[in-house]
């Protein structure tokens, strides 16, 4: 086969046969100006000259076998039994058996007849009638889709009336709050409740905290022995043998290979004297938003803090979390802190250290915060030491002598302030679908009583639910009341519509939604030299601990910090330490309730760039028009 360069785009070619026919077909020069148009010379870089030769497509008869002078087509060259591309020029016995037609080789510019079955579509045409054919199916498909929903819509809304779930899915408007009675029986049983605690383990990633934990749950029995060999094993095949108590906590697989707590874990214990859900919370500053959700559902706390030489400093600057989670845990409704001083055994139980560590922490705590209850224990969470009273086997120095026990100082504490005579709350912070209790949301019970049978209300959406079945602790129960980290069985609703964040309320009485509220609050150190402006783009967390993308509507103003008396109206910047009146919007409607109100639901933290820089109070919610 003799190469030649690419054929002149006018013209018929060296066929040895007439193509005046093809030749004419060139001669209207507006064909050059929708040839030049059409093409692009870089996607022919291997070619000279001219751009290539006109593709008008094959045609609408190309489906039939009938070909036109100028389409650009596939043929198979006499030579060799090839495929190569190439452009018709002229047809001759057109519709007839004997059918052939004049074509020039693009490649290389031979030019031959051939039978029409020696041609085919351009690859280019052959993949857009393949595309064209698929969407044809889908489009089909479509419409038989759409077909079938309404020939089934009418069976949809039987079945819908023969369960007994609401059809309209926002929930009625509510009634005042100052109409609410607790009914009888919802009175608390003292001492069973003061027994009852929720405590999260709060402090900076690498400050021991699930180590910590894991061991108190090991020692006070919660792990069995032939859990901890397993975990022993495990961890040591996997080169974390430090890591064994840990992992009696953190059970991920994520969890384990990044040596970090991620998630809130939730564990019950049970000393001598009272019944804990503790609440492991991550300390890496990327999971702080977790540590919120579980912060949210605390009455009390452990602060967790690490005395080996720089670690406590690196957690307690700037940019640490135990200045962060102890800031959180304040402004979340915390009052009572024990704080373990934990790791005493790399510093030899070295009493300056604990006394340094301890002087730095109190003036912040009881001061700068305002907690009502602070102790310290100073411990070792791997080694063991004063996590429990003992016989006497760890080694306690006898500086601290008859000091307490970390045990005995979570007991210490004094029960929590239960919120029984107010209308049914559960913040959700986990959904699930289980076995037995099917549709299920868990959470703590913010304030409230709620029993098997009761009907609910999801909000913001509205949804009308019934209590299924209620869990405490895995244990099932008829009656839940405020304190209680329940896992509520749900009817008449599916899993898509329940979401972390969302607050299941008394169906009679609902949270408010609001798109703005009116909110105290106090701007932190975190919030350095970028000061907070009109404007500015915010994550706000509410008292149901998840978080929401919110602006600075308004700055109201400037508060005095002891009094609360107004010092200025409509100030143009808030900086660190100062304390005012914002109204903050959020995109859509978010569950909130005044203060004075509810105090869980009522307390705000606002993020930005992965730091709390400001909390605060709820005062007023500018009511959502589509509330219901």
């Amino acid at each position: 086969m003799e190469a030649a360069g690419r054929p002149a785009r006018r013209g018929g070619g060296a066929m040895g046969r007439s193509t005046g026919a093809a030749s004419g077909a060139y001669e209207d020069d507006d064909l050059d100006d929708e040839w030049d148009a059409r093409y692009d010379d870089d996607e022919y870089a291997g070619h000279e000259g001219d751009p290539p030769p006109r593709d008008l497509g094959d045609g609408p008869d190309v489906g039939t076998g009938r070909w036109r002078p100028g389409h650009t087509c596939e043929a198979r060259y006499s030579g060799d039994r090839k495929w190569y591309r190439a452009r018709v020029e002229a047809l001759d016995a057109e519709g007839s058996p004997d059918a052939s037609a004049a074509v020039t080789f693009l490649d290389f510019g031979d030019g031959e007849w051939v039978p029409l079955d020696a041609l085919r579509p351009s690859p280019a045409r052959r993949k857009a009638d393949a595309e064209e054919r698929e969407r044809e199916r889908r489009e089909r498909e479509r419409k038989e889709r759409e077909r079938k929903e309404r020939e089934a819509l009418p069976h949809l809304e039987e079945k819908l009336e023969g369960l007994n779930v609401e059809k309209e899915r926002r929930a009625p408007r509510g009634r005042p709050l100052a109409e609410y009675v607790a009914e009888d029986g919802d009175a608390l049983d003292e001492s069973d409740e003061g027994r009852r605690l929720n405590l999260v383990v709060a402090g900076h990633v690498d400050a021991g905290k699930s180590t910590l934990t894991g061991h108190l749950m090991v020692k006070l029995g919660r792990v069995s022995d032939k859990e901890m060999r397993r975990l022993e094993r495990d961890s040591g095949q996997a080169g974390k043998a430090s890591f064994k108590f840990a992992w009696a906590v953190d059970e991920t697989d994520d969890e384990r290979s990044r040596g970090v707590t991620v998630d809130v874990g939730v564990r019950h214990l049970e000393t001598g004297k009272r019944k804990y859900t503790l609440l492991d919370a991550p300390g890496h500053r990327d999971f702080v938003p977790n540590m919120i959700a579980g912060a949210s559902q605390a009455d009390v706390a452990v602060l967790v803090v690490d005395a080996s030489p720089g670690e406590f400093e690196a957690g307690f600057d700037a940019d640490g979390q135990t200045k962060e989670h102890a800031t959180l845990l304040k402004a979340l409704g915390v009052e009572e802190l024990v704080v373990a001083v934990n790791k005493m055994d790399v510093v030899e139980w070295s009493q300056a250290r604990y006394e340094e560590v301890k002087g730095k922490l109190e003036g912040f705590l009881a001061g700068d915060l305002g907690f009502s209850a602070v102790s310290f224990v100073p411990c070792s969470g791997f080694g063991g030491e004063n996590l429990v009273r003992s016989s006497g086997s760890e080694a306690v120095p006898g500086w601290w002598g008859q000091g307490p026990t970390l045990e005995e100082a979570m007991d210490a504490m004094r029960p929590a302030r239960r919120e029984l005579s107010l209308p049914f709350r559960l913040a959700v912070q986990d959904v699930f679908k289980g076995q037995t209790t099917g549709v299920t949301a868990s959470g703590r019970v913010l304030a409230g009583v709620v029993r098997v049978g009761q009907p609910l209300t999801v909000m913001p959406l509205g949804d009308a639910c019934k209590v299924r079945c209620l869990e405490v602790a895995g244990v099932s129960v008829q009656v839940a009341r405020a304190g209680d980290q329940v896992a509520l069985g749900l009817s008449g609703l599916g899993l898509d519509r329940l979401r972390i964040g969302q607050v299941i309320c008394h169906a009679d009485f609902p949270i408010p939604t609001a798109e703005r509220l009116e909110c105290r609050l106090v701007c932190l150190d975190a919030l350095g030299d970028v000061p907070l402006l009109k404007g500015a783009e915010l994550q706000l967390h509410l008292g149901a601990g998840a978080g929401e993308p919110c602006r600075v509507a308004h700055l109201r103003a400037l508060l005095d910090p002891d009094t609360g008396a107004v010092s200025k109206r409509r100030p143009k910047v808030l900086i660190r330490g100062q304390t005012a009146t914002v109204e903050l919007a959020t995109d859509r409607p978010v569950c909130a309730e005044r203060f004075e109100d509810y105090r869980a639901l009522g307390r705000v933290a606002l993020r930005r760039d992965g730091r709390t820089v400001a909390v605060g109070i709820v005062q007023r919610l500018v009511v959502s028009r589509d509330a219901p």
